[in-house]
């Protein structure tokens, strides 16, 4: 490949993760990188062909000047395919080989490119005080470098960290610099972003108006330049604000605008993320079959983009939906997978999701010492992070399981922090209403009827100014048992009417959860009967630990086995046999040997993999690795002659068996999207083909490879079988080989 055919493919690459195509995107850089470390290797000096004067701008865009600057671009889009797939191990491993080319080429750019990479990707996995550091230090060498651009970019995403961590002043702060550079500069795709950021800071505040302003603003800036994508996503979280103001029309409008510019763009990411968020909306609206319905696809696009944080975060949200509806052994299933894939990552705010989830779960289950646990180990995680919205929920949950349990004092205590953390120290409306409202039935119960009056009334006249119902319908209910105790009758049956005007609503909804829940508990049961019978048929065709990757959704199932060993066999006389027997006689031999050979496989461990005509092929070491595969596979060839025999005893026939085995590397994978088979490639596996065309009747002809790794197991003790060496002779396509026939050892 050219220089200037490795920089096509390498912008190629670049466009292909724009359009959200990781999976081309990745073949593309690798492919270009492949041919780079082919040039080094070859000692190319590899200069011709490329522009001479520049390196890499500021968005990693290739503006070549050598080898080293190729690599760099490679490195750096296969660290944000990394990212974007939530394969974070991977994306550090990039981005430490872009520090080595950068280093070893004397670039700044380069250098701090890689540094950005590092915050990013603990941005990412929660870990908020190692990005702080990696940005501190990039921001330091785009300062030096005079790089008004570069600060801007890190400004901003330290203000993204802040933002997170629940510290929306300092986000606030940060974000607003980067916009005045931004506008300084008259970037306004960069004016577009940040201000969208600012938009989402105002709308975790609950300052909706502030939100929808500069959401305006970055929409129009969007729109102006045709960047569907950030138009896309803007549009996405304008029906965030509309779903937290529960304006749910509103919010299902702007989010199927949304979802359908990520369609038509291609842009699967999009796609799935805002799937989620209209889940989440019919999840609100009591619509589970709705919301499970957009979860699905939600979960399907992220699998299939390989994005196992987004996997995670759906199967929370399906979660959520199964303890609404108070399935909550299925709600514990579906936070266990999360759970697992969130420690895999290494995401440190995902694990402390969905471990107060999971409290939460408990605390429905009416376990309220197991909810109790899972809640403070939350709390400990998010205070340790930093991440204040997720501390002011799970102080919450605390209080409210406390109060369950009878520590009503304590209760209150936790419930006064989140009311202060989200109140006071964040700014948010977020959970107020639901807060003060217990705090109110608490003191209520404490005879402090004043203060749970005013708590009470204050919880009423929240809920009703941001359109929760729900709260609003709780407050109402509280407030007239309150009046009635103080002999304030009339105002307790104000209280009352309005209790039982929002009751209907509220009882519908539970009616409909409840119908809802019935049906899809149906649905669920119909589904597993169905995977039931897909896994036994699958498991007929393909070996099970392969099929049970198939139906939890792994796609282009391949894997390389270092060591393996590979048996071909053929029924020697079949061809004039084939002569004598009608086609049905024909299939009941053969059908007839073939089981014997497979409770063979069985009986040894090892996999069949296919069956052409009278041969049979077989593999051991996969897909289960095992060390001592060939020993494995020289019983099963001796057993495969013993049935051969003990067959010609009871049928009065006269068929015999060649055998050929050889070990070695191979790749076994699925083959065909709608037929599936299990089949197996390499060398070795050609070779084995081989041993058995060039082998004889009734023998076992092996390769030196297969008799070193039988011989590896038989170091320690008499082995069972001896190798008896054939000449040197040349096989087709091997050239000269020295081969064996295996026996079993004589006394």
């Amino acid at each position: 490949m050219t220089p200037k055919e490795i920089e096509a493919k390498l912008n190629q690459a670049r466009q292909a993760v724009n359009a959200g195509d990781l999976v081309i995107a990745e073949q593309l850089a690798n492919e270009a990188l492949a041919s780079l470390q082919t040039h080094a290797e070859d000692g190319d000096p590899f200069v011709n062909g490329l522009k001479s004067e520049s390196s890499l701008d500021d968005k990693g865009n290739s503006i070549i000047s050598n080898e080293q600057d190729l690599h760099m671009l490679a490195y750096i889009i296969l660290g944000k395919i990394a990212i974007l797939s939530g394969n974070y191990p991977a994306a550090l491993s990039q981005y430490a080989a872009l520090q080595i080319a950068a280093e070893t080429a004397n670039s700044t750019s380069g250098i701090v490119k890689a540094i950005t990479g590092f915050g990013i990707v603990y941005h990412s996995l929660g870990n908020y005080d190692k990005a702080l550091e990696f940005y501190a230090k990039a921001l330091e060498i785009f300062e030096k470098l005079g790089d008004r651009s570069g600060v801007s970019l890190i400004t901003g995403n330290i203000g993204s960290v802040y933002n997170y961590l629940g510290s929306y002043d300092k986000a606030l702060e940060y974000y607003e610099q980067t916009l005045a550079v931004h506008e300084e500069l008259a970037d306004k795709s960069s004016f577009a972003i940040v201000s969208n950021n600012i938009g989402s800071v105002y709308n975790y505040l609950g300052s909706y108006e502030k939100a929808l302003e500069y959401y305006t603003k970055s929409l129009a800036a969007s729109e102006e330049l045709g960047a569907k994508v950030k138009v896309a996503d803007v549009r996405g979280n304008i029906g965030l604000v509309y779903s937290h103001l529960g304006s749910y029309d509103k919010a299902l409008e702007y989010y199927a605008q949304a979802l359908s510019i990520h369609e038509e763009i291609g842009q699967k990411s999009g796609v799935a993320n805002v799937s989620g968020s209209i889940g989440i909306v019919y999840t609100k609206l009591g619509s589970y079959d709705k919301a499970l319905e957009y979860y699905t696809k939600a979960l399907a696009v992220n699998e299939e983009l390989g994005r196992k944080s987004g996997v995670a975060s759906v199967s929370v949200s399906i979660g959520v939906v199964f303890t609404n509806l108070g399935s909550y052994d299925k709600a514990l299933e579906y936070y266990a997978k999360a759970l697992e894939t969130f420690e895999e990552l290494g995401e440190k705010s995902g694990i402390a999701n969905v471990t107060g989830n999971i409290g939460t779960t408990y605390y429905e289950l009416k376990e309220y010492a197991k909810a109790l646990d899972f809640q403070k180990r939350a709390l400990v995680m998010t205070e340790e992070i930093g991440i204040r919205r997720q501390s002011g929920y799970f102080l919450m949950g605390i209080g409210n399981t406390l109060s369950a349990m009878g520590k009503k004092q304590e209760a209150i205590e936790y419930l006064q922090k989140s009311l202060h953390l989200r109140r006071e120290e964040m700014q948010s409306q977020e959970g107020v209403a639901d807060t003060l409202i217990a705090i109110g039935v608490l003191l209520a119960e404490q005879n402090k009827s004043d203060e749970a009056l005013e708590r009470l009334e204050e919880a009423l006249a929240l809920a009703e100014e941001l359109g929760e119902k729900a709260e609003a319908f709780r407050a109402h209910k509280e407030l007239a048992l309150l009046l009635k105790k103080r002999k304030k009758i009339a105002a307790s049956y104000k209280h009352f009417e309005k209790y039982h005007e929002l009751e209907k609503e509220v009882q519908s909804e539970e009616a409909k959860k409840t119908a809802q829940r019935y049906q899809i508990e149906r649905e669920q049961a119909e589904i597993a009967v169905r995977l039931q019978t897909t896994e036994q048929l699958l498991n007929k065709t393909l070996p099970p630990t392969i099929s049970k990757r198939l139906i939890a959704g792994e796609k282009d199932i391949a894997d390389r086995f270092v060591s393996v060993s590979i048996l071909f066999a053929d029924i020697v006389g079949f061809t004039p046999l084939s002569t004598r027997k009608t086609p049905r006689e024909l299939v009941h031999l053969l059908n007839n040997l073939f089981s014997r050979f497979d409770k063979l496989t069985e009986k040894y461990g090892v996999e069949r993999i296919k069956t052409i005509g009278d041969a049979y092929m077989i593999v051991s070491g996969a897909p289960e690795v095992v060390e001592d595969h060939a020993l494995r596979m020289a019983q099963t060839a001796f057993g495969m002659l013993d049935e051969i025999a003990a067959f010609n005893a009871e049928s009065g026939e006269g068929i015999n068996l060649r055998i050929g085995v050889n070990s070695g590397e191979a790749i076994a994978a699925i083959v065909g999207n709608v037929k599936f088979t299990y089949d197996l490639w390499s060398d070795a596996v050609n070779t084995a083909s081989r041993m058995e065309s060039h082998g004889e009747p009734g023998k076992i002809h092996c390769t030196e490879e297969f008799r070193n790794a039988l011989s590896l197991l038989s170091l320690e003790s008499l082995s069972p079988y001896q190798f008896i060496e054939r000449a040197v002779m040349h096989i087709k396509g091997k050239g000269m080989m020295k081969t064996y026939y295996l026996q079993k050892a004589t006394l």
